[in-house]
């Protein structure tokens, strides 16, 4: 029996690889490397460093990770879109300032 929070195996299905699945800490999956690397990781509390084994992630090592990867949002001046909106195109107009007003080059007084 597995528990809850163990990685399951399973196979890349667009490079055939070997992966492990873990859950992230918001409950979605991620492919992982099956074989662990030997990192130093630092204790923030005590400040000791530790040679822990750690893993990957498979899109770090996959030749078709873009495959995989969701479209980044488009964004207008830095914000996220909603919809389907669509910046309205730009119109262009010649204006005159006459007697007080603002006047396009078809005379509509503005």
């Amino acid at each position: 029996m597995t528990r809850p929070h163990e990685p399951k195996p399973g196979r890349c299905s667009s490079c055939g690889a070997p992966i492990l699945w873990a859950e992230t800490e918001h409950g979605k999956t991620m492919p992982l490397d099956p074989e662990p690397e030997r990192r130093l990781i630092l204790g923030e509390k005590t400040g000791i460093a530790y040679l822990r084994p750690t893993f990957k992630s498979h899109f770090a090592s996959c030749p078709n990770a873009d495959k995989h990867r969701k479209p980044k949002p488009a964004t207008f001046n830095g914000k996220p879109r909603h919809g389907r909106a669509v910046r309205p195109p730009a119109v262009h107009r010649e204006l005159e300032f006459k007697d007080g007003q603002i006047v396009d080059l078809e005379g509509e007084g503005r």
